[in-house]
């Protein structure tokens, strides 16, 4: 295994160990605020957390190549409504297009497709136009 050195501000402060590949959280500012909000769950539990097994074998088998492999069709089918919903809207003469805009509507898309199995029908509705350019902020 690797290790990982690095001139980060945090190195001394707990983020990286010189032993191969460990999460250390705890020094970290405005951690406490973050875990009473969020709790201590699978992305920010230290290796040294009682709880940090657990999540970790949640995330071992979705974050595998086997798991990322079995979301490469969903992902596709993501990039093919991006681009007929890119295609239909610039057929409608709504005028020039924000490519940020529907980037954050592909990124919705396809976390709900891969993470909850469901869609939030991003691509289903009206022609983006600089009237809808702050809500997806």
């Amino acid at each position: 295994m690797k290790q990982i050195y690095t001139n980060h501000p945090f190195q001394n402060g707990g983020i990286f160990e010189a032993v191969g590949f460990t999460k250390v959280y705890d020094n970290l500012p405005g951690i406490e605020e973050t875990k009473y909000l969020f709790g201590n769950g699978l992305f920010i539990a230290s290796d040294n957390d009682r709880w940090w097994p657990i999540a970790h074998r949640i995330l071992l088998k979705p974050f595998s190549r086997q798991g990322m492999m079995q979301m490469v069709p969903l992902m596709n089918e993501q990039a093919d409504l991006l681009v007929g919903k890119l295609r239909k809207d610039l057929g409608s003469g709504v005028g020039p297009l924000r490519i940020y805009d529907y980037t954050v509507m592909m990124a919705v898309e396809t976390l709900g497709t891969c993470l909850m199995g469901m869609s939030f029908e991003s691509f289903s509705g009206e022609p983006v136009h600089s009237s809808r350019v702050g809500s997806w902020r």
